[in-house]
């Protein structure tokens, strides 16, 4: 991670010194822009007839307009660098690039006939009038909706390997229950793989396809953009 940054730091010196470059070239094409023009106003002011541009006038008008171009550019890739460096929205570990995801949930549910149940509401729990639980209401706090997700993408001289993990906590194990402390189990939700391969790589673009609630497609999609 520090080589990383080390390397974003000497592309940004590097383009700070081209930036420099170009401004000192802009600056040297404008000196020569105004000397071409009171030329040009001069000689206007001999002849007194309308013609149009020299060469030279034409030639530091091009000029000056790719100095600017290239000073926009090279401002436009330092502040990309800089936001890279300062916040980055992907991590790289030997190759690899690693992009994490996922977000916190908490939801409450209030019930005023206790069923025992979870999140969802099972109607065939609803008790009795006769039933015990018929004259108990029941809360609970929950936070296992909470999703945690991995891409990690990598590439080859034969093709681009991608991967994608997601998963949750609405599993339920044999001993689940509502009043231990982490007795719910970690949910796979979605897990793909696929292969984009380079023109002399392997042909047509593999995968091994997609696992949705371990429920397999059969077409190999995924959510990422190519």
């Amino acid at each position: 991670m520090q080589g990383q940054i080390d390397s974003l730091k000497t592309n940004l010196a590097d383009k700070d010194a081209q930036l420099k470059q170009a401004q000192q070239a802009a600056a040297d094409a404008q000196a020569a822009a105004d000397k071409a023009q009171a030329a040009a106003s001069s000689q206007q002011q001999a002849v007194r007839t309308t013609q149009p541009p020299s060469h030279a006038a034409i030639h530091v008008t091009d000029l000056k307009g790719n100095q600017v171009s290239l000073a926009t550019t090279v401002s436009d890739e330092t502040a990309k660098i800089k936001k890279e460096i300062a916040s980055p929205a992907t991590l790289h570990y030997k190759g690899i690039t690693l992009t994490p995801g996922g977000f916190t949930a908490g939801e409450t549910v209030y019930r005023t006939k206790a069923t025992g149940g979870d999140i969802p509401t099972a109607f065939s729990g609803i008790p009795y009038e006769g039933a015990d639980a018929y004259r108990l209401s029941e809360f609970y706090g929950s936070a296992r909706q909470s999703r945690v997700s991995l891409m990690a993408e990598g590439k080859t001289s034969w093709g681009t390997l991608r991967g994608y993990y997601e998963a949750d906590w609405l599993g339920t194990g044999i001993t689940s229950n509502n009043n231990q402390s982490n007795s719910y189990v970690l949910r796979q939700r979605v897990v793909w793989d696929r292969l984009k391969p380079t023109a002399t790589g392997p042909s047509p673009e593999a995968s091994s396809g997609r696992w949705l609630l371990k429920t397999r497609r059969a077409s190999p999609t995924s959510p990422a953009t190519s």
